[in-house]
């Protein structure tokens, strides 16, 4: 059995909050608040804290709108964009 996007999401902010005492991201705290704001299951950070992402879950009401309104609060942040990926509808 996969594990659902809540648990994915709950699982990679834990990490993300475990990793701050090796490598702190000031960013933190904005992207648990666009995470809260566009009703996002958790933040993904790569340790070296170089990459990170809101994780939103597909299968929730309004998905694609509120990708869109993470995507443009995180552009608001002035944080490159290497890649990004919403789905159909987008």
């Amino acid at each position: 059995m996969s594990a659902t996007p809540h648990c994915w999401g709950r699982a990679a902010t834990r990490s993300a909050r475990l990793n701050e005492s090796r490598l702190p991201k000031p960013e933190l705290p904005d992207l648990l608040r666009i995470t809260r704001e566009t009703g996002g299951v958790g933040v993904q950070i790569v340790h070296s804290g170089t990459v990170c992402a809101v994780v939103l879950d597909a299968a929730r009401p309004r998905a694609a709108q509120r990708a869109r309104e993470a995507r443009a609060a995180l552009d608001a942040m002035g944080l490159p964009r290497t890649i990004d990926h919403v789905w159909s509808g987008a």
